[in-house]
């Protein structure tokens, strides 16, 4: 019987492995940018800095979909929604997801199903200035 230390191990580790793997895709599906060229890395100083990936159409999964991100805020008194990741979760048609943290520092993870956006949001406050990493599931049950 492996210990809980060791099964959290396997779990991180799987974890990495699914995030290299989304990485690695993200980078085939939409070609490599120039700062992806040999030799080049995305440099982020922290202030003000994202990535935006255009609109595709191969990105508008309407079956299950895991959306993993690590992140970090570091304003422990956000006064505004503040947006992790999302694909079009505008309220126009109901459509789309978002990983997104709350005023009260909290992260959210909602969908649209074409009639409302439905979801979950974290027990704890996030905006602690410190790495957290998180995982937005949609099974298809709803």
């Amino acid at each position: 019987m492996q210990s809980a230390k060791s099964n959290l191990r396997r779990i991180k580790m799987k974890s990495i492995v699914r995030l290299s793997i989304c990485l690695l895709l993200l980078t085939i599906s939409f070609g490599a940018p120039s700062a992806l060229a040999v030799n080049k890395a995305l440099s982020l100083d922290g202030d003000g800095d994202y990535v935006s990936i255009p609109h595709s159409s191969s990105l508008d999964i309407s079956g299950n979909i895991t959306v993993e991100v690590w992140f970090k805020m570091v304003n422990t008194t956000p006064t505004n929604h503040w947006l992790v990741v999302d694909k079009s979760h505008g309220g126009e048609d109901s459509t789309g997801w978002v990983l997104q943290g709350l005023p009260t520092g909290e992260l959210g993870w909602w969908y649209g199903n074409g009639l409302e956006f439905r979801g979950a949001t974290s027990t704890m406050n996030l905006a602690d200035a410190n790495w957290h990493h998180a995982a937005g599931v949609l099974d298809g049950s709803e």
